[in-house]
């Protein structure tokens, strides 16, 4: 008797080769695109990285100081998102959190004089938000907020780059597949005859629909298994990108 097996073993040695080889590409692919990013983004004074952060003209820097405020102030005030209003008042239990979130942040009230953003929180007649900020001031204290900010980015990437950004590089490694079959066999016995009984040869079954079976007649009954499996093994060091000194701020 012959049997044919048909088993994907091709087909999962393709797929492991092709998905590890496409995991080291990309992802060799990304260091180097991260890398390329923050070069760029250090590689300007930081003058222009906050302008940049923040806007180029004065439309995208008052849309980037509107969105900082429904997005991040006004959940952090626990208050509608929906319109900023003016003045904004708050109630006593998020002054705190408030002041925490623009702590050392300095920024111009509408006069033009610097101040603290306890400075610039003001005390209302109402029982239940009695603190207030002026919109104009709060708008100031996000831009100072954002530009802050962008120059504490600034400064960390910089500080990296020029230690040397680490990255991740392959040196080898091995693609494995591999095939297992099992084949076991057992003799099964038929029954013995009963006291008795006569054992006779097996004949073809009578008019009447008789058929008699030799005693202890053997038979092989086989059972079969297969396992697929893959392996893969990466060979790697972790090293740097070669230093970079960004361009003068000056």
């Amino acid at each position: 008797m012959t049997t044919n097996l048909e088993f994907p073993l091709a087909d999962l040695t393709t797929t492991l080769v092709r998905d590890v080889f496409r995991s080291i590409t990309d992802s060799a692919m990304e260091q180097a695109e991260a890398y390329a990013d923050l070069a760029a983004e250090v590689g300007m004074p930081l003058e222009a990285y906050q302008e940049k952060i923040l806007g180029l003209t004065e439309a995208e820097k008052q849309a980037t100081v509107e969105t900082y405020i429904r997005t991040v102030v006004l959940p952090l005030l626990v208050l509608p998102t929906a319109e900023i209003p003016d003045p904004l008042y708050f109630a006593e239990a998020r002054r705190e959190p408030f002041l925490a979130h623009f702590h050392r942040v300095v920024a111009t009230d509408v006069s033009g004089a610097p101040r603290l953003v306890s400075e610039l929180v003001e005390p209302s007649q109402s029982a239940v938000f009695p603190w207030f900020v002026q919109k104009a001031n709060l708008l100031s204290l996000v831009t100072a907020k954002i530009r802050r900010d962008a120059s504490l980015t600034h400064a960390r990437v910089t500080a990296l780059l020029r230690a040397g950004l680490p990255n991740i590089v392959v040196t080898g490694g091995q693609i494995c597949t591999k095939v297992t079959m099992t084949i076991t066999q057992s003799e099964v016995s038929s029954p013995s005859p009963t006291p008795g009984s006569t054992a006779l040869s097996p004949k073809p079954a009578s008019s009447l629909g008789v058929r008699v079976r030799v005693a202890n007649e053997r038979s092989i009954a086989a059972s079969k298994s297969m396992e697929l499996v893959g392996s893969v093994r990466i060979d790697f060091r972790a090293g740097t990108f070669p230093p970079l000194a960004p361009a003068s701020t000056k």
